[in-house]
C-alpha cells in the first residue's frame, strides 16, 4: 500500500513543457469573428447613416444641417482604421514580448518543477515508509531556497509566484510543528504529543501536492498560450 502510494506520486513535471504542432481552428473562428464585426460596424455606421438621410432628408438636414457625407464617411473610416491599427500594434508587441522572453521563462518553470518534485517524493518517502528524520532537513533545504525560487517564479508569471509563495508557506508551518516537537517545558518534558503531530504529516503533504497540482495547471496554460501564439 505505501508502496503504491509512493509510486503514484512520483512523476516528473518536465514532461508537461513538451510542445506539439498542429492545426486548429482557432484562427479560422477569429477570421469569421472580424469579419462578422467589421460588416456589424459597416452596416451601422455607413449603411444606416445614408439610409435614414434618404428617407427623412428634411427632418436631418434641419436638425443637423447639410452633411458632408464623404467628410463624415472619411472621418469615421479614419477613427476606426486608426483605434484597429492602435490595437493590432498593442497585440503585436505583447505577443512578440511573450515569445522573446518564453525560452527564459520556461526554463524558470522547469527548474521550479523539478525542485518541487524531489521534494515533494523525498517528503512522500518519509512520511509513509516512514523516515520522519528526512522531513526537516528537506524543508529547510527548500526554505533555504525560497529567495531564488520566487524570483524564478516572478520570472514565469503573478500566477506561478503565487503558487510558489503558498507553497513555502505550508513547507514553513510543518517545519514550525517539527520544532514544537522538540521543545521541552521547565522540568524537561516534551510540550506536545509527537503522535498527535505526526497524524497531521499527511495533511501537509497532501497540501504540498494539491499546490503543486495548481503549479503545473499553470504551467500548461503558459505552454497552450506559446502553442497558441506560434499558430498565428
Amino acid at each position: 500500500m505505501i508502496t503504491s502510494e509512493i509510486e503514484k506520486r512520483n512523476w516528473i513535471p518536465s514532461a508537461e513543457f513538451k510542445f506539439a504542432g498542429g492545426v486548429t481552428v482557432e484562427l479560422e473562428r477569429r477570421i469569421i469573428n472580424w469579419l462578422i464585426i467589421a460588416m456589424f460596424v459597416m452596416v451601422n455606421v455607413l449603411v444606416i447613416p445614408v439610409f435614414l438621410y434618404r428617407i427623412f432628408p428634411k427632418e436631418l438636414t434641419s436638425i443637423f444641417g447639410e452633411v458632408d457625407y464623404l467628410a463624415f464617411l472619411g472621418a469615421i473610416i479614419g477613427g476606426a482604421l486608426t483605434l484597429v491599427g492602435v490595437k493590432i500594434t498593442l497585440k503585436n508587441q505583447g505577443r512578440s514580448e511573450f515569445l522573446r522572453s518564453f525560452p527564459e521563462r520556461v526554463k524558470s518553470a522547469d527548474d521550479i518543477a523539478l525542485r518541487l518534485a524531489g521534494v515533494l517524493n523525498i517528503l512522500c518517502d518519509a512520511v509513509y515508509q516512514p523516515k520522519y528524520y528526512d522531513i526537516a532537513p528537506t524543508l529547510s533545504d527548500v526554505l533555504k531556497d525560497s529567495d531564488e525560487l520566487m524570483i524564478k517564479a516572478a520570472t514565469v508569471n503573478v500566477e506561478c509566484y503565487t503558487v510558489i509563495r503558498n507553497f513555502l508557506t505550508i513547507s514553513e508551518n510543518w517545519l514550525n510543528i517539527l520544532y514544537e516537537e522538540k521543545t521541552t517545558n521547565e522540568m524537561g518534558e516534551l510540550r506536545v504529543d509527537h503522535e498527535a503531530h505526526r497524524s497531521k504529516y499527511p495533511q501537509y503533504l497532501d497540501a504540498l501536492y494539491k499546490i503543486n497540482d495548481e503549479y503545473l495547471v499553470e504551467l500548461k496554460k503558459l505552454t497552450s498560450e506559446y502553442k497558441r501564439l506560434t499558430r498565428i
